[in-house]
């Protein structure tokens, strides 16, 4: 079995990354990842708290050590305008 290790990035390095349309995660994972995002958001808006989000580009799996400010219902919305397209996120840790 192969386990990929996903990339760390610095956040201001997402702008230039090139993300697929198609979702990454099974109906049941999305479910969970939502729970996981709102979690994210009101531990960011509430206290500040960083979490790492992994997620899937064109050129493999990277991760981010950030805050979560807000989500739409396609991006989650970091610090300076930073968008990650909800649909390549595979995981969120809280």
């Amino acid at each position: 079995m192969t386990v990929l290790v996903p990339e760390t990035v610095a956040k201001e390095a997402i702008h230039g990354f090139r993300f697929e349309p198609q979702e990454v995660l099974s109906q049941h994972e999305q479910e969970q990842r939502s729970r996981d995002l709102f979690k994210a958001m009101v531990m960011g808006n509430t206290y500040r708290h960083k979490v790492t989000i992994t997620f899937q580009t064109q050129d493999g799996l990277k991760q981010v050590v950030t805050t979560v400010w807000g989500l739409t219902n396609r991006w989650v919305l970091l610090k300076n305008g930073i968008q990650i397209p909800i649909k390549q996120i595979v995981r969120v840790t809280v």
